[in-house]
């Protein structure tokens, strides 16, 4: 048994090899605990940018309100209408219109500007546009539009422009009322649709 001067520390075999041993090996030491330093920063740095971006399109979704699933149908009559509303689990339903028009006063003959035109039933409470410039549209406004950001600031639109859409019933014009992005799209390219 080996004795220390009073008041010194014990240190055993194990701890003077640990010391001996780190001193000797100091760089491999050093190594480890970076590669330990950055595997925990890199995790941490993924997991709270993972956990942002599920937050972030969770609150967009919600706050726009944007519908759980479509029901699609060349015409719906009022019955079928009310049964969709009466099915379980259906706690709010809109009626939309979606049409492909033409702009004739947007591109050239060989090339003729398209829109994906929505008409709601009333204020549009699901899928509710997030608007970037100008305002919504009033209850009972039938010459306003909203249109998408994109493609307004393609197409060099902005708002209180007049905009001319050829609907089945004829050339109609729109005054542009606001600029928006809509919550049903993720990406907002040509012939994309997630």
């Amino acid at each position: 048994m080996v004795k220390q001067k009073r008041g010194g520390r014990k240190r055993g075999i194990l701890t003077r090899k640990l010391m001996r041993d780190m001193k000797h090996s100091a760089m491999q030491f050093f190594a480890m605990l970076m590669l330990c330093f950055l595997g925990t920063w890199v995790f941490a740095g993924l997991d709270a940018n993972w956990r942002t971006m599920a937050l972030s399109y969770d609150t967009y979704f919600t706050q726009n309100n944007i519908a759980d699933f479509w029901v699609k149908d060349a015409s719906f009559s009022n019955a079928a209408q009310r049964k969709v509303q009466h099915l379980p689990g259906v706690g709010q339903m809109i009626c939309r219109t979606n049409l492909r028009v033409d702009c004739p006063d947007l591109g050239t003959d060989t090339d003729p500007v398209q829109v994906q035109m929505l008409a709601y039933e009333g204020p549009a409470e699901i899928n509710i546009p997030l608007i970037h410039a100008g305002e919504s549209l009033a209850a009972g406004d039938v010459r306003g539009i909203l249109l998408e950001e994109q493609f307004a600031k393609a197409q060099g639109l902005k708002v209180g422009d007049r905009i001319k859409l050829r609907l089945p019933t004829g050339d109609t014009s729109f005054t542009v009322r606001g600029l928006v992005l809509s919550p049903e799209y993720i990406v907002t390219s040509r012939d994309v649709s997630p």
